[in-house]
């Protein structure tokens, strides 16, 4: 108590020099410790989020890294060589030196050794369908490891199935080099399998994307470990242990390595932790799931915060300096404001006792002087204003409408932002909600007293209090700010907003915050881009069926929130679902349950199908409480909530979409985001469906068409040859017994001479006709022109004998298979010299070209066709005459309309019976070469 009397009698000298002393330090003191604080979680802050750009940078080269080689060893599989000489080397494995072997590893070593040097792998395997290794592009690899088993048996194994990416391993092969393999199945020329391709990727190239520590000073550096058991094992060598990779380990929970065990866990964050050396660093680290690895970008606290730290001491160096100058300055500063100070309270206290005139004698210009001045005015305008209350009273009643007014301004634009439409919020810059109008009340679902208790961290889940404090800060700094964000309503959705933010210079300043409910916009850009995933997806012709569903039902688990998705088709019968695709978060995480391909009758299945029973799409946000579950089978994960949305196609329920386990209750616009993307996922599937449909009916008609070429081998052969011996001694029979038998023994040996010829003349023209399947074949430029002066050329005999005459217009030049078009023209020539009336033949032709293709006319004068045999004429042996008034098989025709489709043209004709004929056919201009 005695203290503080004392501290109150301290005299004014001693009372400013310790203020001034105070006011000097305590607010340096403050701004000092502030921004060291400041400085420093700014240091760190920014030191995390360069570590988490280095962490997904370095994640990002890994996984397209090892993406590249996916792709690459994908493309392997297609290899012709591989294809062919795979089954080859397999089957004349026990017999190196035999030449085809040799062959066969001579051809792929000139693809495969070219494909190791460019993807910088270490070598690339071939092992056959018993694990045995019969090929190698490494020879010192092929000398010492032909056709012995392959060493990595689970990578053979997983391979045959799909391209499986090992772990990092010591090859004891290559000095215990690090390396990893990558393998995939082989298949033969007919799709059976016929080994696994193997590529050995050398880790160099790799691990220089992991030692460069651009950026991490001179402790830093990047870590890969990976969990085995209830290890973590390092991949790589490290800065301060360059023999690390594959050799030190951590064991998981102890106080060691706390970011790799992090990372290889499957988590991704940042902060300060001890690492493996047992030093406190700061990190940042990264789960990479497609290779199973974490990654972890560090620096030691001591090298990262060193600048924090040199501030801090600098700054108390320079307080000190401040402390004592400021001792040294304060006293005669003191001194001279205390002396006139006691005369000035002198001089008031004569004027508070009503001396109004009196006169104060400072003289000086300083504050002193003038606060005495400014005294003397007070008692002078004190006086003055006794004297004119009646004025100041008026004034008061023009300050009141002054304020009245501005009261009115005030309602006036609270009123319009009550009435907006537009969401409005004003916060202090603590992010504390001061105001809001009705709009807003209803984005949120929040009344407004509720919202006047809450902070913007509060309603936004994405961002924590610091986060959200720094973006008000820029907002102080521009003046107004624009930018998207998500926002948490009162029943637990998320609603997007565009925010449009403008500061307040008003007293301790605050933010004005306009927004706009885009939720709807999002949803609708966010169902585009699934669309176009999805479609990517079902536009590859290696994806499968599977990977279809597999994409919709992700696509739809993201948008949903959900964490399950399974995809049934419903049967014809209307009665029995079939399982076809769980999501993929459902398969790695949710469930171990059985049952893809199953097929579960409706009236034995549970609540899950009360969307077939009702036709419409159901949900079960309280699942537990449900009746008539059936069930789970073991394996299944636990249903918390789930909505099951029906297929519908021309009134029949076509397939079911199920997801599950939101963490809010599902709601409408959940089933009409499954129900779009559900119904564009069934147009994928129809047309999928299609293309398999045309695929298998390809590969029906390849059947067929070797059938064919199977038969015109018969036909050329073995039919062949029992008729020549038939011809033969039929015509030797002929010639022997001539005139030495009866008259009918002449006649029947007549008709098998005749029917022997005949019969070769239907075989050869068959074979003819069958050949015409590739025009690919000896495919060449082709002069219109000239091919009809060979055929004229060919066939003078028969003109001279009717004498006929050909005439022709400058015709196109064409690309194509010589004899189809030598046949083509050839069977149109000779049908109009056979078929002439009492006139010599007169055949013209010529072409005009169309738009997209060549328009040729073939037009005679012979006898013509009646118009009911126009389409007959085109048929394998249709004739219209007999063969003792005109020669041949009947199968010209058809020979020239199957060269003219398999060209992709079109042939008919134009006749009237004695009036001639007009033969059109059309060739595309696509692939020709024209002749203008």
């Amino acid at each position: 108590m005695s203290s503080l009397k004392n501290k109150i009698n301290m005299s004014i000298r001693s009372k400013l020099i310790s203020m001034f002393l105070a006011v000097a330090s305590i607010p340096l003191v403050f701004i000092s410790v502030l921004t060291f604080t400041n400085y420093r979680n700014s240091l760190e802050v920014s030191r995390i989020s360069q570590l988490k750009n280095i962490a997904a940078l370095k994640a990002d080269k890994i996984e397209t890294y090892f993406e590249r080689l996916k792709e690459k060893i994908k493309i392997a599989q297609s290899f012709y060589n591989i294809r062919k000489n795979l089954p080859i080397m397999s089957r004349l494995s026990n017999y190196p030196s035999n030449p085809e072997f040799i062959s066969a590893k001579k051809t792929l070593d000139e693809q495969l050794k070219q494909v190791q040097s460019i993807l910088s792998l270490s070598d690339i395997m071939l092992v056959n369908t018993e694990g045995n290794i019969i090929y190698a592009s490494d020879p010192d690899h092929y000398q010492k490891e032909f056709l012995n088993p392959f060493s990595y048996q689970k990578a053979f194994r997983e391979g045959k199935n799909k391209i499986y990416l090992s772990d990092i391993f010591s090859n004891k092969t290559k000095r215990y080099k690090p390396v990893m393999l990558i393998t995939a199945s082989a298949s033969d020329l007919t799709g059976a399998f016929a080994g696994v391709i193997a590529f050995e990727v050398d880790l160099i190239t790799f691990y220089k994307i992991v030692r460069d520590t651009t950026g991490l000073g001179n402790t830093g550096e990047i870590l890969l470990g990976k969990k085995i058991d209830n290890k973590i094992i390092f991949l790589n060598s490290l800065r301060h242990d360059p023999k690390a990779a594959l050799t030190r380990k951590v064991q998981i929970g102890e106080s060691l390595g706390g970011p790799i065990q992090e990372a290889a866990q499957g988590k991704t964050g940042s902060g300060q932790l001890i690492d493996y050396r047992g030093k406190k660093v700061i990190a940042a680290w990264r789960y990479i799931p497609a290779l199973g690895w974490g990654i972890v970008a560090k620096i030691d606290t001591e090298e990262a915060f060193a600048e924090a730290i040199n501030l801090r001491n600098i700054t108390i160096i320079t307080l000190s300096i401040i402390f004592v100058l400021g001792g040294i300055i304060a006293f005669p500063i003191a001194q001279l404001i205390s002396k006139p100070l006691k005369k000035l309270s002198m001089d008031a206290e004569i004027i508070g006792k009503g001396n109004l005139d009196y006169k104060i004698s400072i003289n000086s210009n300083d504050e002193i002087g003038q606060l005495s001045k400014s005294l003397e005015k007070m008692a002078h305008d004190l006086k003055k204003t006794i004297a004119s209350r009646d004025k100041l009273d008026g004034e008061i009643t023009i300050r009141k409408q002054i304020e009245r007014s501005l009261k009115l301004t005030t309602h006036k634009y609270l009123a319009i932002l009550q009435t907006s439409q537009s969401g409005y919020m004003l916060c202090n810059m603590e992010g504390k909600i001061i105001e809001v109008n009705d709009a807003y009340s209803q984005m949120t679902g929040y009344n407004k007293d509720e919202l006047l208790k809450m902070y913007i961290s509060d309603l936004e889940p994405d961002r924590n209090s610091e986060e959200i404090y720094s973006r008000i800060k820029l907002i102080r700094e521009k003046g107004h700010l624009r930018f998207e964000h998500r926002n948490r309503c009162k029943d637990g959705t998320i609603n997007e907003f565009e925010i449009n933010t403008a500061y307040l210079d008003i007293d301790s300043g605050f933010v004005a915050v306009f927004m706009q409910d885009i939720t709807e916009r999002k949803k609708s850009d966010r169902i585009k881009q699934s669309h176009i995933r999805m479609l990517e997806t079902g536009n590859k012709e290696t994806a499968s069926l599977d990977e279809i569903l597999q994409v919709t039902l992700n696509e739809i688990e993201a948008l949903t929130n959900s964490n399950i998705g399974f995809y049934h088709f419903l049967n014809e019968d209307q009665e029995t679902l079939s399982l076809q695709q769980w999501s993929t978060n459902t398969i790695q995480k949710m469930c171990t349950a059985e049952g893809k391909g199953s097929h579960y009758p409706i009236s034995k299945a549970g609540i899950w199908v009360d969307c077939v029973r009702k036709k419409r799409p159901v949900i079960h946000n309280d699942y537990e409480s449900m009746p008539n579950k059936k069930g789970l089978p073991n394996g299944h994960a636990p249903i918390i909530r789930e909505m099951i949305i029906p297929i519908t196609m021309s009134d029949k329920i076509v397939a079911i979409i199920g997801v599950g386990n939101k963490a809010t209750d599902y709601n409408l616009a959940d089933i009409e985001i499954t129900s779009i993307l559900g119904n564009f996922s069934w147009e994928i599937v129809k047309r999928r469906r299609a293309e398999d449909k045309l695929h298998e009916s390809e590969k029906n008609l390849r059947r067929s068409n070797e059938n064919l070429e199977q038969f015109a081998y018969v036909a050329s052969h073995d039919l062949q040859e029992p008729l020549r011996m038939m011809a033969s001694f039929s015509e030797l029979l002929k010639q022997r017994y001539n005139n030495l038998l009866d008259k009918d023994a002449d006649e029947f040996i007549e008709y098998i001479v005749d029917g022997a010829k005949r019969m070769q003349r239907l075989i050869n023209d068959l074979l003819t006709y069958s050949r015409i399947d590739n025009i690919g074949k000896s495919v060449g430029e082709i002069n219109c022109n000239l091919l009809i002066g060979k055929i004229i050329n060919s066939m003078i005999p028969a003109i001279d004998a009717s004498k006929a005459i050909i005439t022709y217009d400058q015709l196109p030049v064409l690309t194509g298979n010589e004899s189809n078009f030598i046949q083509l023209f050839q069977n149109l020539i000779g049908n109009a010299i056979k078929f002439h009336g009492s006139e010599p033949p007169r055949i013209h032709i010529s072409a005009v070209k169309k738009p997209d293709e060549w328009l040729f006319l073939v037009k005679d004068n012979g006898i013509g066709i009646e118009s009911q045999y126009k389409d007959r004429i085109f048929l394998i042996f249709q004739r219209l005459h007999g063969r003792d008034k005109y020669p041949g098989t009947g199968i010209g025709l058809a020979i020239c309309k199957k060269i003219i489709e398999t060209l992709g043209g079109r042939i008919w004709v134009g006749s009237e019976e004695n009036k001639g004929s007009a033969f059109y056919f059309t060739l595309p201009i696509k692939g020709g070469i024209t002749n203008e």
